[in-house]
């Protein structure tokens, strides 16, 4: 487990792995959720298994420490050459509009790598609710945004009602 401690922190700031390591990576990860809670070999790790140990996932974690870099740059905090390719809408435009404010657009030649650093933090970025955008410090944003990915956990495990199971058996019949 130390060496996964030790060697985790390091690939998920270099997201530029292939996804062969990155596939072994979260096999590692549900291998070391199984052995803490004593599961079985078959079991199948859950979001509340990570939710449990309050660990996120190798890609949201991941998404994690770059949106924590666009916070850094949003607030000049990070090295200029990062922020290289992040133009605020409002730089494009005068139109006030609600995402104006608080999201980057793309330009065109980074367009053109959509796995590249500065394309995949805007996307991120531009999908974070405001409340999170506009945050005036990094430890809060952090929180905050930690708070937000687990609740996102739960929002995928929240369990079914009776009506909802029926509308989606009505769909799948049609």
């Amino acid at each position: 487990m130390q060496c996964f401690g030790s060697t985790v922190p390091w690939l998920t700031w270099n997201s530029g792995i292939s996804q062969v390591l990155r596939n072994r990576l979260d096999v590692v990860q549900r291998l070391m959720i199984k052995f803490i809670f004593s599961k079985y070999a078959f079991y199948h790790v859950t979001l509340s298994d990570f939710k449990q140990l309050s660990w996120s996932t190798f890609s949201d974690r991941v998404k994690y420490f770059k949106l924590c870099l666009v916070f850094k740059i949003r607030k000049g905090l990070a090295p200029s050459y990062l922020s290289h390719g992040f133009r605020p809408i409002l730089d494009c435009h005068s139109h006030a509009t609600r995402a104006s404010t608080y999201n980057y657009l793309v330009s065109g030649d980074i367009s053109k790598s959509p796995t590249s650093f500065t394309y995949t933090a805007v996307k991120h970025w531009n999908s974070l609710p405001p409340s999170l955008k506009c945050i005036p410090s990094l430890m809060n944003f952090k929180k905050r945004l930690r708070e937000h990915t687990m609740s996102s956990y739960w929002l995928l495990l929240a369990p079914f009602t009776y009506a909802s199971w029926s509308r989606l058996w009505l769909r799948f019949l049609v």
